[in-house]
């Protein structure tokens, strides 16, 4: 939009300010509705774009209801074959949608296209968690900070990167998931663990009972090990894993850090 006067500066100001909220609120009339990509779950292909009106984004009780009916919505609609193991096709409701960056959709703004295009929108079974799609070979996906605890690196804050790695079976290589700072609090709580908890030979085998009756030195692994449930770099380390894999944070489902060390010719 070009604009010309001769009015004073003061005046030319004010008009250019109204002219930039003008167009401003413009931009978000135009927003009234969100075209994006739907996926089943953790899926690569078979997709297919839809485009919903913000009137049409369902408001429940609170933000997770919100959610959930909108999973509930899209998976009603029958474009995409959301899948659970053991369920026919076409008979599984979606209770939950994640974007392609790991932000579970609980608002209309959500959908909106980033400035790379479309989102993607994953819809996940009912009691199912979240998996990341595949994409290709080398994909990059920085993952949204709305979605994990930020990683405070020495340089200031870090981009989460889960980078696709190989589809069958699904492995990707996480970057920058700790700093530093955070390693080296780990190596140091480890460090100085004393009587049961301290750092000591690996072993192989379940452990029964407080004798670790099943727990065997093997000469195939001779580095040693410790756990760290307790220390706040390994309650930051373990929520944060939890965050990226989708998966609700619960006291029954939490293990501690396996620290282990290798020393020159140790394996």
């Amino acid at each position: 939009m070009a604009f010309h006067s001769s009015a004073p500066p003061r005046l030319g100001g004010l008009i250019l300010l109204v002219c930039l909220l003008l167009q401003t609120l413009l931009v978000v009339t135009a927003a009234s509705s969100a075209t994006f990509d739907l996926y089943d779950n953790g899926a690569s292909t078979g997709g297919a774009t839809y485009t919903l009106d913000e009137s049409n984004f369902p408001v429940g009780e609170d933000e997770d209801h919100s959610g959930e009916l909108f999973a509930t919505q899209m998976s009603q609609l029958g474009l995409v074959n959301v899948t659970k193991y053991g369920q026919k096709p076409g008979t599984v409701r979606a209770a939950k949608a994640f974007r392609e960056d790991g932000e579970r959709i609980v608002s209309f703004e959500q959908l909106l296209p980033s400035t790379s295009g479309n989102r993607r929108v994953y819809l996940v079974a009912e009691d199912l968690e979240f998996v990341w799609p595949f994409i290709q070979y080398g994909h990059r996906q920085i993952v949204s900070p709305r979605a994990l605890l930020t990683v405070e690196a020495d340089d200031g804050k870090a981009d989460v990167i889960v980078e696709s790695v190989s589809d069958s079976p699904r492995v990707f290589k996480i970057y920058n998931l700790f700093s530093r700072a955070e390693s080296q609090a780990l190596i140091d709580t480890a460090l100085g663990f004393t009587g049961d908890k301290r750092l000591k030979r690996s072993t192989v085998g379940n452990q029964k009972g407080a004798e670790n009756e099943g727990a065997q030195i093997d000469h195939g692994r001779t580095s040693e090990n410790a756990w760290d449930h307790e220390s706040p770099a390994a309650k930051i380390m373990i929520e944060r894993s939890f965050n990226l894999t989708g998966i609700h944070l619960d006291a029954g489902k939490v293990d501690g850090l396996q620290i282990v060390r290798y020393m020159p010719g140790e394996f």
